[in-house]
């Protein structure tokens, strides 16, 4: 498992991608140790926050390809011929590695606010900041969702197949949209105010509905697994021995 991972982290470059994180986040440490203006730490709370939507995006539109879809039909059944390994093996640590890839990038992103929360800010910017960072949690739950549709199709079928069915899906949701925007009841909009009001009043509540998410999202990427593995052995024709 420890040498799939280690494979997984060199096809993605993962080097790079390490020293980029240290970069920035010695960056925000400078910047933070020299601003003392309550606009200049609101807009590194932004920054922060919309790097780490930004680095889930990546991990779920482009990493995601280069773990899942990295090898064809041939050279999976090559690793497995020779190395002493299970299917379940190699296709775990695919799934090991994306799920490791978001909750870095998650932890990293709660570090980097707990170094700029270093600065005191105006009571009335709290609500807001706390606002910015709340969408990472579900952000990360959509993003394990999708990754967890995407595996089956990516493994057993190549990355186009995949994209084909991600881009469909895409469509159809945007079709329902647009469908929804000209026909359907707008006075939705009217509400997300009064939505917004009622999250700020009931921070226990949005916690147990984060946690609550992220245990769905787990049992979904789990149950992606399972279904991985067992069409796996149908469609590449053998199994474990």
């Amino acid at each position: 498992m420890a040498a799939f991972l280690y494979k997984e982290f060199l096809a993605i470059r993962g080097r790079w991608i390490v020293g980029a994180l240290l970069v920035f986040t010695i960056f925000l440490g400078a910047a933070t140790a020299g601003i003392s203006d309550n606009e200049w730490i609101m807009i590194l709370h932004v920054l922060v926050s919309n790097l780490g939507m930004c680095g889930m995006l990546a991990i779920s539109m482009g990493l995601f390809y280069q773990v899942a879809g990295s090898e064809s039909v041939w050279k999976q059944k090559a690793w497995l011929h020779a190395l002493p390994v299970s299917r379940k093996t190699y296709i775990a640590s695919k799934y090991w590695f994306i799920l490791i890839l978001f909750y870095v990038m998650y932890s990293c992103t709660l570090f980097w606010y707990s170094m700029v929360a270093s600065k005191p800010m105006p009571l009335n910017m709290e609500a807001q900041v706390e606002g910015l960072y709340s969408l990472m949690q579900s952000l990360m739950f959509i993003c394990i969702a999708i990754a967890a549709l995407e595996f089956p199709f990516a493994l057993l079928f190549g990355r186009q197949k995949a994209e084909l069915v991600k881009s469909g899906i895409v469509i159809c949701l945007g079709l329902a949209f647009v469908t929804w925007f000209f026909f359907g009841d707008l006075s939705v909009f009217d509400k997300l105010g009064d939505l917004m009001a009622y999250i700020d009043r009931h921070p226990v509540m949005m916690m147990t509905v984060n946690f609550i998410s992220n245990v769905v999202g787990l049992v979904v990427y789990y149950l992606s697994y399972c279904i991985t593995v067992c069409c796996y052995e149908k469609e590449v024709g053998y199994g474990d021995e």
